[in-house]
């Protein structure tokens, strides 16, 4: 974990609420909003093109030749997502696209949150991250596919890796700003950080930052809170002056799954 650990020591973290943050530091840098509104549209655009995909599904059925026609698009027109799918009654992905993808064809995933929430509700969906049976993290956005009476066939289905979606968006928008960016889930798992070590660990598991008592303070505060401030001292390794730092976060979320976006001001 020595990766994990040069990230940085926090030695105190003080949750503030934003009003009062915002009064020491100006409110949240401007690159917040920016990334929020950037983050939102990316994940409204999969939305709909996915929404547009169930729709033209739900015409043809899960497996005419057609559906790898429309898979295809899908994913072309979307360069996040890994593969696309149809997926059905009995939680089988029926086809896939691209090519590379095709042996997973006739695989289960019936057990998987996302499927029976969507099953159960009959309404798009949002997984955490998860690992995906291609064998690699991912998270899945899935719409229900609805025969022309009305009754639910099935789904489709988009596999996406958080991390390269984040990536577009925020690597070239803080280029040359003095911001760190963090995407989180509500429990505490990274899904985006400038640095690749901490993408995919936990910082409630993980020593991520020392003391870790401090640390999860604070990330508690951003795990039950949509928005908010907090203020930390830093001293990375090797070096015996304290830095304050300011923290700031918000949500981004899609069909009930929320990610917390976070700036920090080196």
């Amino acid at each position: 974990m020595q990766s994990v650990v040069v990230f940085l020591a926090c030695l105190l973290l003080v949750p503030l609420p934003l009003a009062a943050a915002g009064r020491a530091e100006s409110g949240p840098p401007p690159i917040l909003i920016t990334l929020h509104q950037q983050l939102t549209t990316a994940l409204h655009k999969l939305d709909t093109d996915l929404a547009q995909a169930a729709t033209q599904l739900a015409a043809v059925g899960l497996t005419d030749s057609a559906v790898h026609q429309i898979l295809l698009k899908l994913c072309a027109d979307n360069p996040a997502v890994v593969d696309c799918a149809t997926v059905d009654l009995a939680g089988r992905m029926v086809a896939l696209e691209p090519a590379a993808f095709k042996q997973f064809e006739g695989v289960d995933i019936s057990q998987q949150e996302q499927v029976r929430r969507l099953h159960r509700t009959k309404k798009p969906v949002l997984s955490n991250a998860i690992r995906a049976v291609e064998g690699f993290d991912a998270v899945d956005l899935e719409r229900p596919i609805f025969s022309p009476q009305g009754k639910l066939r099935g789904s489709v289905s988009l596999l996406i890796k958080p991390e390269a979606l984040l990536s577009d968006i925020i690597a070239p928008a803080v280029q040359g700003m003095p911001v760190e960016v963090w995407a989180i889930q509500r429990d505490g798992r990274i899904l985006y950080s400038p640095t690749p070590a901490l993408i995919g660990q936990n910082v409630f598991h993980e020593p991520v930052c020392r003391p870790a008592r401090q640390f999860h303070a604070l990330v508690r505060q951003v795990a039950v809170t949509k928005s908010g401030a907090g203020v930390y001292d830093c001293r990375p390794q090797d070096v015996q002056t304290a830095v304050k730092k300011h923290a700031f976060w918000t949500t981004v979320d899609l069909h009930g799954t929320a990610w917390r976006l976070l700036v920090m001001r080196v």
